[in-house]
């Protein structure tokens, strides 16, 4: 896998193992959202439930026609202290604010006068937050709520029942945006504020009561968090580390799957992006282009794909036919856009024994353009596999009947022979680049060219001679009497484009 495609695996891989790091992360912080949500509903409803009992309590005291601190108001007060969950003791005053007696201590002789409260409530009752008590000889405070004459005292701890629930904590009253500390850590509450509180170093949550005009504020600092949930992160890192290596080693072998040759080839042929180019073809005698072969070449955004490697992954993949048909087209069509005459011109295509046993080659008699274009089609078989058995002759025969003409190509490299290509439907033999190659150093492969010539000619085969690369060459198989080659000397591989031009003009 190439460097490009490893740093993309890399990127993917860590982008999504960080991904799934912040899903659970951001999971973890929306429980303690979710966790504070409920503490803040939790305490606010106590405050509600406070309120309105000691609201109730105090309407009912204020409906009392007993004289003042008389045993029978005695007697009521001490009632109401009984039947509320929360009121801790019930005082009466006089017009100038001197408590004059209490439900727990009866009547009592006291100087002090009444300070202002801290605030008034929605119904009306002043309130003091941390008020010393005469029960206590003034070293205890209390929560103190006045209405009219009477007044009822909490006790703190009940509004800090749920202090325990892991979070700082402030409870505040609000009335035309003027907040008044309640209970809790002082200053926590931020001002205007309801919902989540975005704070650098601690998580906050803010919720009001409309109705009893009391704020709760939740918070928890990022060190508290961290040290509350590190079990937590350290399975979460750890979760993300591993699912980044597996990403990374899963996606690495997707993409080298995916950029495999065999991959590629598939998804070349299903996309029809294998093109032809055309290497000429020479009468050796007279110097002529009388044809040329396709050449099937294949390149995609990652590069050239060179047939020796494509050719056995077409085999392979059970793609041969398709492909085939596909560059028979092409070649066709942008041979007939060229505008030249090519009546007579000779077109070598190579076909797949496979193809040919199997009888799919037939197919090509009916293709676009292959009825009605004036050329003459060449089938080469590649001579990679045996080219034996009655069918294979058979479908030989019918493709001779519809005027294709059949060539043996790479003769002397695989299973053929003279005496088997006798019994086929056989045109023009082609023989193999290595014996030509072999000709100047007068080895003893070389010296099998005039005995194959001989008997082609026997057999009225015509002979091409594959790998022509010199005028050294051409030359001794013009001497040879050999009819056509191919090669580089003639011209490379080559498009349509470049090819038409220069069959008319050219010379050897």
């Amino acid at each position: 896998m190439s460097f490009k495609h490893k740093l993309v695996s890399f990127i993917v891989s860590l982008s999504l193992g960080t991904l799934f790091f912040l899903f659970l992360f951001l999971w973890i912080e929306k429980q303690i959202v979710v966790e504070q949500e409920q503490a803040a509903t939790t305490h606010l409803a106590l405050m509600s439930t406070i309120s309105k009992d000691i609201q109730h309590t105090l309407e009912r005291l204020d409906r009392l026609d007993d004289p003042v601190c008389s045993s029978e108001m005695l007697l009521h007060m001490r009632r109401e202290n009984f039947l509320s969950i929360f009121i801790k003791d019930i005082g009466y005053s006089d017009e100038n604010g001197k408590l004059l007696c209490t439900a727990g201590l009866g009547i009592i002789v006291t100087k002090s006068m009444e300070s202002e409260p801290d605030y008034i409530n929605n119904y009306g009752a002043k309130v003091w937050v941390n008020k010393a008590l005469e029960l206590f000889d003034r070293l205890h405070t209390a929560v103190v709520i006045k209405h009219n004459a009477f007044n009822v005292v909490i006790e703190p701890a009940e509004i800090n029942k749920f202090s325990s629930m892991g979070f700082d904590w402030e409870i505040v009253f609000n009335r035309a945006n003027h907040y008044k500390h309640v209970s809790g850590s002082n200053n926590l509450y931020v001002k205007g504020i309801v919902g989540r509180v975005n704070l650098t170093h601690a998580y906050q949550f803010q919720q009001c009561d409309p109705e009893s005009s009391y704020c709760v504020a939740l918070s928890l600092s990022a060190g508290e968090f961290y040290e509350k949930n590190r079990l937590l992160i350290a399975i979460i890192i750890a979760s993300s580390f591993f699912l980044t290596l597996f990403l990374y080693y899963f996606i690495s072998f997707k993409i080298n799957g995916f950029m495999s040759i065999s991959a590629r080839v598939k998804r070349g042929v299903k996309s029809n992006k294998f093109f032809p180019l055309f290497q000429p073809i020479v009468n050796i005698q007279t110097g002529k282009i009388v044809g040329c072969e396709v050449l099937a070449r294949f390149e995609d955004n990652e590069g050239k794909i060179f047939p020796d490697e494509f050719i056995p992954k077409v085999r392979e993949l059970g793609l041969s036919w398709e492909f085939t048909e596909q560059l028979v087209e092409k070649s066709l069509l942008r041979l007939s856009e060229s505008g030249i005459d090519l009546k007579g011109f000779k077109v070598n295509i190579n076909i797949f024994p496979s193809d040919v046993s199997s009888g799919k080659v037939l197919k090509i008699i009916d293709l676009p353009y292959v009825n009605d274009h004036p050329i003459k089609i060449v089938l080469e078989i590649v001579e990679d596999e045996q080219l034996t058995g009655k069918e294979f002759a058979n479908h030989l025969e019918i493709l001779v009947q519809h005027g294709f003409l059949i060539a043996i190509d790479d003769f002397g490299t695989g299973y053929s022979n003279l005496n088997q290509v006798s019994k086929l439907s056989c045109h023009i033999l082609k023989i193999d680049r290595s014996f030509i190659n072999a000709m100047e150093g007068g080895s003893i492969r070389s010296s099998l060219i005039p005995y194959i010539v001989q008997m082609a000619n026997e057999l009225h085969i015509d002979v091409v001679a594959e790998g022509v690369e010199n005028i050294m060459q051409h030359q001794a198989l013009k001497n040879l009497g050999i009819l056509n080659g191919q090669g580089w000397l003639y011209g490379k591989p080559m498009s349509a484009d470049d090819l038409c031009p220069i069959i008319k003009h050219f010379k050897i």
